[in-house]
């Protein structure tokens, strides 16, 4: 395959010292092109670095003096931030935030670096069966720091799910028999019911309206709350619907043109009154002193 002769004067002007691009764009051939065939006739291409309208001195006054940062000389005479430092740094000024470390990087690199646990503490907080993220937290690190040193150690780490009352559904504020979910329904132990959960529990406003209607309700069938209060179960309280359906078409307008923030704290107004209707229902029967502080 012949090669692409150069056009006429290209090699004479950039051998003149004409730059790279301005020889390509006077002659109507690619840069890339251009550079390829002078290296395939044996010339040594200079850097191709395009004119700053800009005296260095004045560059180097700005940055030094005036503090201007390199993003804001760079849209000053139109190159990138990283030529600006560049030409800066060839000149022998300091570049600010790259050639030092601020005390905000060091402080991520510090974050970043594996800390020093102490293994008698390690063990002792393993013996008092705290997770690898409350002992990360005590440290001061990552729960994955605390895992690897454990591994070191030959500690064995808690099994999943062996401690529910960190989990959010259990809440760690029930006894056995109830529960509170993360909506503020009151959960009652019916291990024998046919729509029980796994773990055996039924949301008690449906066993409510099973008391009132006599017979097991359906999966599709909807209880609702009039006054949107998840824990009280009042029968006066509460209204059947067939349907999903019939209970959206029927009560939910507006509800879901609530801002966020209200739905989270109308969800929360919940839980907190089905902990305290559940602290009331364990000192009645006495059979618990109710929700923990």
């Amino acid at each position: 395959m012949s090669k692409i002769p150069l056009p006429a004067g290209a090699l004479a002007s950039y051998q003149a010292g004409m730059p790279l691009y301005r020889v390509a764009r006077e002659f109507g051939i690619a840069e890339p092109t251009l550079r390829r065939r002078l290296h395939e006739d044996g010339v040594t291409t200079r850097t191709n670095e395009k004119p700053i309208a800009m005296d260095i001195a004045e560059m180097r006054r700005l940055y030094e003096q005036e503090q201007v940062t390199a993003k804001e000389l760079g849209a000053m005479i139109g190159v990138a931030p990283q030529t600006v430092q560049r030409r800066l740094r060839q000149a022998g000024v300091h570049i600010r935030g790259r050639d030092e470390t601020t005390p905000q990087t060091r402080e991520r690199i510090s974050a970043t670096r594996p800390k020093k646990i102490d293994k008698d503490r390690l063990r002792e907080f393993h013996a008092q069966g705290m997770s690898c993220r409350e002992i990360a937290e005590v440290f001061g690190c990552n729960d994955e720091v605390v895992r690897r040193a454990m591994i070191r150690l030959g500690l064995a780490r808690l099994p999943a799910k062996a401690r529910p009352e960190k989990n959010a559904f259990w809440r760690g504020r029930n006894t056995h028999l109830y529960q509170v979910d993360t909506e503020g329904y009151i959960l009652e132990k019916r291990p024998d019911h046919p729509y029980a959960t796994r773990s055996g529990f039924v949301r008690q406003h449906r066993l409510v309206m099973e008391q009132v209607i006599g017979r097991y309700l359906l999966p599709e069938e909807v209880v609702d709350h009039k006054n949107r209060d998840t824990s009280d179960n009042d029968p006066g309280n509460l209204q059947l619907f067939a349907s999903n359906a019939d209970h959206l078409r029927d009560n939910m307008t507006g509800s879901k043109n609530l801002p966020r923030e209200e739905r989270e704290r109308r969800r929360l107004e919940n839980v907190r009154r089905a902990e305290q209707r559940v602290a009331a229902i364990l000192a009645a029967s006495g059979t618990g002193a109710g929700p923990s502080p």
